[in-house]
C-alpha cells in the first residue's frame, strides 16, 4: 500500500496520506476497542497495543523494510598494479550490514509492557 486514510465513525475523512509524498506529520492513535489501540507514526513504526485485566502486550506491525544496500555496494575497483581493473568485495562491511538487518528484524517481536 502506498498510504492510508483515517475516518471518523460518521464516515468523514479525517486524514489521508501517502508514505512517500505526503507522510504523516503527527502520529495517529486509533482506539480499536476498549482493549486495543493502534498508533501509526510511519510505514515502519505501527504499534498495536492490547491491554486487558492489567496485562498488556504491544506488537510492532509496521513494514519491515528490506535492506537498502546490496553486496554490490561493498565492491571497490582496484586502481593500480596487477589487480588494476579487478573488483574487491569488502566482506567485513557486508557482515556489519547483515548484522544490522538481523537486529532490526529481531526487534519486531511482541513486547510485554506489563506493570
Amino acid at each position: 500500500a502506498n498510504g492510508g486514510s483515517h475516518y471518523a465513525e460518521t464516515g468523514e475523512v479525517l486524514r489521508m496520506w501517502t508514505w512517500d509524498k505526503h507522510p504523516l506529520k503527527e502520529p495517529i492513535t486509533i482506539r480499536v476497542n476498549e482493549h486495543m489501540n493502534l498508533v501509526v507514526t510511519n510505514k515502519q513504526n505501527i504499534k498495536l497495543s492490547f491491554k486487558c485485566q492489567e496485562r498488556a502486550v504491544s506488537f510492532e506491525v509496521g513494514a519491515v523494510m528490506r535492506r537498502s544496500d546490496t553486496y554490490l555496494d561493498k565492491v571497490t575497483g582496484m586502481g593500480s598494479g596487477e589487480s588494476r581493473g579487478k573488483m574487491h568485495l569488502d566482506v567485513d562491511s557486508c557482515r556489519r550490514s547483515l548484522a544490522k538487518t538481523q537486529t532490526l528484524r529481531e526487534s519486531f517481536q511482541a513486547t510485554k509492557i506489563d506493570p
